[in-house]
């Protein structure tokens, strides 16, 4: 029974032993975007686990592509949380602080302690703006990945691709069939170019494969209730098929763990914890932000219908000011 559904059997301790011992890795955009997002120190120890295994790395076109593009994003995005903080913190100095009258308790200690803070996060976004025009992160992924692109499609092969992509789409094969929500058409085609890219890849240089990703939706993973239970069993069906070998697909937080076991690296469970606890927030706010309309929806529909404006009957004048109707509450009761 076992082999007629292998998608939906998680491997063996040996199964996982060989499969990171030989395969081949691949790294989805998110995972190199995600980094200017985590502490110096976090952020370096992913980076010397990718660099310490590069010559095992590969990275289909599609997510090389959507690295590039979206790199000025991601940083711009870490500007703009500090910016945030700072203006949080400048309105409370400025509001409550700085009147004497307010806060007279406040011991000169206290207040070198605040202005701490802020001259701290005014260091932290300078150094993150600085990457705009020298990156020294970028400079190690580009050496890391240096002859391990893949190709990318010509335009009748991207056509096709995206012909398929719609078909699948339409029938919720994974992955990339969620992102129809968030995204226009041909940009939601991204997940499945890059999961043909990698299928490609594995088949012609024979090998089995691991992705990392920190893709969260339901079109990679399966997902029961609220947790994740591993990877789509049609995902992995459709690489043996194509490829005959194993695939597997682990998060950064999960890879980073697992690597301590199989690549004998040196992680702190600080960072760790730092990357799941961002990958889950991450997910918090796409959650929030997807459930948006449908609370407008719902909003909308529950309003009292409007006022009728159809032009009413002229009534007689009233001779007397007292006379007049009372005005109309319109509030809520």
């Amino acid at each position: 029974m076992k082999y007629k559904f292998l998608g939906y059997y998680r491997p063996s301790k040996e199964e996982f032993l060989s499969l990171w011992t030989s395969c081949t890795f691949f790294v989805d955009a998110n995972v190199l975007l995600n980094m200017y997002g985590y502490s110096e120190n976090t952020r370096e120890q992913l980076l010397t686990i990718l660099e310490k295994i590069s010559d095992r790395l590969r990275i289909p076109y599609q997510f090389a592509v959507e690295y590039q593009r979206n790199r000025a994003k991601a940083i711009m995005q870490q500007v703009k949380n500090y910016v945030q903080v700072e203006k949080t913190l400048r309105n409370v100095y400025e509001k409550e602080f700085e009147p004497k009258l307010k806060h007279p308790f406040m011991s000169e200690k206290m207040q070198e302690g605040f202005n701490s803070i802020r001259a701290g996060l005014n260091e932290g976004r300078e150094n993150i703006e600085a990457l705009f025009s020298s990156d020294p992160y970028h400079d190690r992924i580009t050496q890391a990945f240096a002859g391990r692109v893949g190709d990318p499609p010509d335009t009748e092969k991207l056509k096709k691709l995206y012909e398929t992509a719609a078909e699948r789409y339409d029938d919720d094969i994974p992955p990339g069939y969620e992102d129809l929500k968030e995204k226009g058409v041909p940009d939601a085609y991204g997940d499945y170019i890059g999961w043909v890219q990698i299928l490609e890849i594995a088949k012609s240089e024979d090998t089995s494969a691991i992705l990392i990703t920190d893709d969260s939706k339901a079109d990679w993973w399966k997902i029961q209730g609220d947790r994740t239970i591993g990877p789509r069993p049609e995902l992995l069906a459709e690489f043996i098929t194509h490829v005959n070998q194993q695939f597997y697909m682990y998060s950064s937080a999960q890879f980073m763990r697992y690597s301590t076991e199989y690549l004998e690296s040196k992680v702190e469970d600080d960072a760790i914890q730092e990357i799941r606890l961002w990958l889950e927030e991450k997910k918090r706010v796409a959650s929030e932000k997807k459930s948006e309309p449908d609370k407008m929806e719902l909003d909308v529909k529950s309003m009292p219908p409007p006022p009728d404006t159809r032009r009413a009957p002229s009534k007689p004048k009233f001779k007397k000011s007292e006379d007049k109707e009372p005005p109309v509450d319109l509030k809520e009761s």
